[in-house]
């Protein structure tokens, strides 16, 4: 804003600027290709990059342009002013010097370059300004686009008429700029901002699963804690069993103390084997919690079934019968997984839970079923010996 407001100050005093009111854009275009250069780079967190410092304002130099010594040619036409660059170098033969000619002159004489004519000149103006082009760089010794520039600014855009127009256009221009460029910013640092918070969070999810990973000191916290609960709850079922069937708590004998320790024990240990099978079946296995309750009730079931036929106590019969009521046992024990793991809802201590609690509730109801447990069985039985009858006679035959 310090350039534009330099840049107004000039133009708000036309007494003071060279030339007669036609040539005075010649200083009016190297004012604007001074302060709107300053200002662009300003926006970009530069220095400045164009300068009057050391400039006498009838030097062969109009001002110094990135460390250059620079001569602005404003001339109505490309060719007009190829010949002011020829005329200015044959005078001060300066061949480090760099010339800027109008924006629009310098794309018709580019295009021109290579080909094209943007602008129906005849066919004597292009070989005009071709030869000019030749002659600039034969008498310089380098090449037309290091000698010659392209202005920030077009012919007409400098005249005196529209010099205001222009810088009010610069300013809403660079002001545009500003904002797309803040928005980008603002943009990219959001970008930032969430690539750093989503690495962040990754890296958290990474220790987290590091740290919930199946560990052999997890899975005995799990056993250990499911053994605990389960000693507990059948400490006190036991005890209140003998003071409900009239034997006051008092009058515990030492074998009374002896049989709830025992039990207690049993069921603890139990709980243990429980808890630490459902816990690697669901760190080690796809099996969700409540259903590797229910296939841990199963197994440990059918395995005490298959020690008892071992050791003589039951027949193969028995074990297949006994295996379908530890099925239903099974299904109950995954129910009780399942709401035990809604009502606790801590991964995988839920389920364990329930399902100790469950098989221990269901351990006792079985009990007392009675009549109708009895019926039950009695009926499975005579349905597997129905079964068992006709692939006996499938075999003989």
């Amino acid at each position: 804003m310090h350039q534009f407001a330099k840049m107004r100050q000039f133009l708000n005093s036309p007494e003071n600027i060279l030339g007669s009111q036609k040539t005075k854009h010649g200083e009016i275009a190297e004012n604007f290709e001074v302060h709107i250069r300053n200002a662009k780079a300003a926006l970009n967190g530069q220095s400045d990059v164009a300068t009057f410092e050391g400039v006498g304002r009838t030097a062969p130099e109009d001002f110094i342009l990135n460390g250059v010594k620079a001569q602005s040619k404003f001339i109505n036409g490309a060719n007009n002013s190829l010949s002011s660059v020829l005329e200015h170098f044959d005078k001060y033969q300066d061949k480090a010097m760099d010339y800027v000619i109008p924006k629009d002159q310098y794309d018709i004489i580019q295009a021109l370059r290579s080909g094209q004519n943007p602008t129906d000149l005849s066919e004597k103006s292009i070989r005009s300004i071709i030869q000019k082009v030749d002659e600039i760089e034969h008498q310089t010794g380098r090449s037309f686009d290091d000698v010659v520039k392209q202005s920030i600014s077009k012919y007409d855009e400098v005249q005196t008429g529209r010099a205001h127009e222009t810088l009010q256009k610069n300013q809403e221009q660079m002001v545009d700029e500003t904002l797309q460029k803040n928005q980008e910013q603002m943009v990219d640092e959001n970008h930032q901002k969430i690539n750093k918070i989503d690495k962040e969070a990754e890296q958290k999810r990474e220790a987290v699963q590091a740290n919930a990973g199946p560990s052999l000191k997890e899975g005995m916290k799990v056993a250990s804690t499911a053994a605990a609960i389960s000693t507990a709850v059948s400490a006190c079922t036991n005890i209140y069993s003998k003071v409900k069937s009239g034997t006051k708590l008092s009058d515990f004998t030492a074998n009374d103390w002896k049989e709830v320790g025992l039990q207690s024990g049993k069921a603890g240990a139990k709980a243990s084997v429980t808890a630490g099978s459902i816990y690697a079946l669901t760190n080690l296995t796809s099996l969700s919690a409540p259903f590797a309750g229910a296939v841990t009730s199963a197994a440990m079931g059918v395995t005490s079934l298959l020690v008892d036929h071992q050791k003589g106590q039951i027949d193969l019969d028995e074990v297949i019968t006994q295996g379908q009521i530890l099925c239903l046992e099974a299904g109950i024990a995954a129910i009780g997984g399942a709401i035990g793991q809604t009502l606790i809802p801590i991964p995988v201590l839920g389920a364990i839970i329930g399902t100790v609690t469950t098989n221990f509730v269901w351990g006792i109801a079985k009990g007392k079923l009675g009549q109708k447990e009895a019926a039950l069985k009695h009926l499975m039985d005579e349905y597997m010996a129905g079964l068992l009858a006709k692939v006996d006679n499938r075999i003989m035959k």
